[in-house]
């Protein structure tokens, strides 16, 4: 059981004020030069949604948890602040991830505090890496923010913000008479505005994701060659690299194949563009295929066997038997989709957090089952035929809901795992949702 510990104080408050208010002004500054009167609308209801989500993970985990993951990072980042400012030598050996004697864990702790410091517990050891290098993003921007848990957490929501943001543009540019619905897939689904905010892991991957598709879908899709756009895309590889690495398998796959599909773009022949289409979408599955296994490889521990196995030992067998043989991960893969997709369900619920939850997937599911009702199956196969993004956003959901729904059998850290998931998801379900017409009732005069 976590100790409770108070890590919000009152200085925090005042920090947290003026981050936010250069936040706003950098924001002010961004919306007027780049967006119409619509995005700048939405542009800052959005920002002030992710702030206000990145204040109330602290908030929770302060006055409901009393302690967590955030805390930890928190904690680490400001003994690893003391430590830089103090001994400067030590401190550069940490952040240089390659300390000479971290075995000897006295060499590591603040002397001006009693206890261990937490930057012991984070060297790159297996298996910290990715919590090791995620106090490293963190401990970056406590150097603007003098180690101000809140107005730390602001400044990592606002990365989220950004990537996020990045990602809506995109499909706002491909879909923008959905542009409302679309607003909604991304900033109001209320998990992925919590865990996609704050001092999480999940905060700097969720931002870092959609860095990566901007990035994709400017150079590859829509060839404009800018160095912004290489940026965009070489930040949103590095930090989903050095903290979720499977989060950048998981999409290398569905990338490939939009890029391939993309290609028919090119054959102006109708009926060999048809003729295309199957040949295209398994060269893009061949392809992304090889480009994951190769760059698993490549990554050790992070090699698709490993992955496996990995989640083999943690996945506590989905038909509860106990059984890790390929037989029963086939048997259950189903189940593992419906876990990854839309689980925790009502009958679920055991605490506050997990009935919230489940109230959110629940109306998920409601909607994916009002769109599967109100669209003739022919439809959907046609749409799917002409929008190159759809097979791959739906490989997408498909893939990583297995792969969390597979190896997490803890119902709290499936919430937070599978954010990834709910743009693509939000996106098809906006793209294909069709309002209840009203019948109109005839009055005929007496």
């Amino acid at each position: 059981m976590l100790l409770y510990v108070q890590f919000l104080k009152p200085h925090d408050w005042i920090y947290t004020a003026i981050t936010v208010f250069v936040i706003y002004v950098i924001g002010d500054w961004f919306k007027y030069r780049y967006y119409n009167t619509f995005e700048r609308e939405y542009f800052f209801r959005a920002l002030t949604i992710k702030l206000l989500s990145g204040i109330s993970v602290g908030l929770i985990y302060q006055y409901f948890y009393g302690g967590g993951d955030t805390y930890m990072y928190h904690a680490t980042t400001n003994d690893l602040y003391d430590i830089f400012l103090d001994y400067p030598d030590i401190g550069q050996e940490i952040l240089s991830g390659y300390p000479s004697e971290w075995y000897d864990m006295d060499r590591y702790t603040y002397q001006h505090k009693k206890g261990l410091a937490w930057p012991a517990l984070y060297l790159p050891n297996e298996p910290k890496e990715s919590a090791f290098l995620t106090s490293k993003y963190v401990f970056y921007v406590k150097l603007l923010t003098h180690k101000s848990y809140m107005a730390t957490a602001c400044v990592i929501s606002f990365f989220s913000f950004i990537g996020l943001w990045l990602f809506y543009q995109v499909v706002l540019e491909r879909y923008p008479d959905k542009k409302k619905f679309l607003f909604y897939a991304f900033f109001a689904i209320p998990s992925l505005c919590f865990w996609g905010s704050g001092i999480l892991k999940d905060s700097i991957t969720i931002g870092g994701l959609g860095f990566v598709v901007a990035g994709f879908y400017n150079l590859f899709i829509m060839r404009r060659f800018k160095l912004a756009y290489i940026l965009w895309l070489l930040v949103g590889v590095k930090v989903i690299l050095d903290i979720k690495v499977y989060i950048l398998l998981a999409v290398m796959l569905p990338l490939a194949l939009w890029f391939m599909l993309d290609l028919q773009k090119l054959i102006k022949n109708p009926t060999l563009k048809r003729l295309s289409t199957p040949v295209l979408i398994m060269g893009g599955l061949a392809v992304g295929g090889y480009a994951v296994v190769t760059f698993s490889k490549k990554m050790g521990k992070f090699a698709v066997e490993n992955v496996i196995q990995t989640a083999k030992a943690t996945q506590q067998d989905l038909s509860g038997k106990g059984s890790y043989t390929g037989t029963a991960i086939k048997t259950n893969a189903y189940l593992a989709l419906v876990n990854g997709l839309f689980r925790p369900l009502p009958f679920d619920a055991r605490n506050p957090f997990i009935g919230i939850a489940s109230i959110e997937n629940s109306l998920l599911l409601y909607l994916l089952i009002i769109v599967l009702r109100r669209n003739k199956f022919s439809y959907i196969i046609k749409r799917f035929g002409e929008d190159t993004f759809l097979l791959p956003a739906l490989i997408f959901i498909l893939l990583f809901g297995y792969m969390v729904g597979f190896s997490t059998p803890n119902l709290g850290a499936l919430v937070r795992y599978k954010i990834p998931i709910l743009p693509f998801y939000g996106i098809l379900i906006a793209l294909f949702y069709v309002p209840r017409q009203k019948k109109k009732v005839e009055i005929t005069a007496p």
